[in-house]
């Protein structure tokens, strides 16, 4: 995300430090070390992870544990796309769902570049199912991909959801600036899957949020679409009483 990120702002800078905590990354540009903070947006963000982000990331588990089932029987190469409900059931049995999608596309087993797939109507339904819309397999000739596909609403980028995340990093920022000569927030809508689709901000929210940062973006990963935020008014926190709650 940095790497790209700096692309996009055409920022002649090379990461120096990449596994570290405070901040995430240190970036050199121009003899001086910047620190680079790295904060994600969700969809319904907040103190809690949001029932969009929960979703997919069991729908990811239950894919990886397909293909693994997959793979322990068969190595033959397929894209595999399966496409969940937009809520998965609250007591879904995920190593049942996983052993059934690896079966069917054992069943399908299409040749290279010939595509299948499920629901079809010489296939029987299975209640286990209830949580997968489709699923079509390509046979390829080699490098095989599993992954999830669904659909989602593009959320507008706005200051009061810009300003959420600026104050969940925030308090960090007094030790970060032992240890760097600026520190940045970069805040990333990587628009990959449906809880990460984000306009970027107008103008007018850019200018709106309030951050005590040296310089705070937001980086729109999937347009490449870099937008610098103003930031009116800052003040310092005085210090780090908790750790916020992030999406990360």
């Amino acid at each position: 995300m940095v790497e790209r990120f700096l692309e996009a702002i055409d920022l002649p800078a090379q990461i120096v430090e990449d596994d570290r905590e405070a901040p995430d990354f240190v970036i050199q540009h121009e003899g001086r070390a910047i620190g680079v903070e790295v904060t994600e947006l969700y969809i319904q963000d907040g103190a809690s992870r949001s029932p969009m982000q929960a979703n997919e990331r069991a729908a990811r588990d239950i894919v990886l544990a397909a293909w693994t089932e997959f793979m322990a029987v068969s190595d033959k190469p397929y894209l595999v796309t399966v496409n969940f409900r937009d809520q998965l059931p609250r007591k879904l049995n995920r190593a049942a769902v996983a052993r059934k999608i690896a079966g069917l596309v054992l069943e399908m087993s299409p040749e290279v570049w010939q595509s299948a797939s499920w629901p079809d109507p010489h296939m029987d339904w299975d209640p286990l199912m209830d949580a997968v819309l489709a699923i079509r397999v390509t046979g390829v000739p080699s490098e095989a991909l599993w992954s999830t596909t669904g659909g989602g609403w593009v959320a507008k980028a706005s200051a009061e959801v810009l300003q959420a995340r600026i104050d969940a990093k925030a308090p960090r920022l007094p030790r970060y600036r032992n240890r760097v000569d600026e520190v940045w927030l970069l805040i990333v809508a990587d628009g990959s899957t449906p809880s990460q689709f984000f306009d970027p901000p107008t103008a007018e929210d850019a200018r709106s949020v309030v951050s005590p940062f040296d310089q705070t973006w937001f980086f729109g990963r999937s347009r490449r679409r870099a937008v610098r935020l103003t930031g009116r008014g800052v003040q310092e926190p005085a210090g780090d009483p908790m750790q916020p709650t992030e999406a990360r």
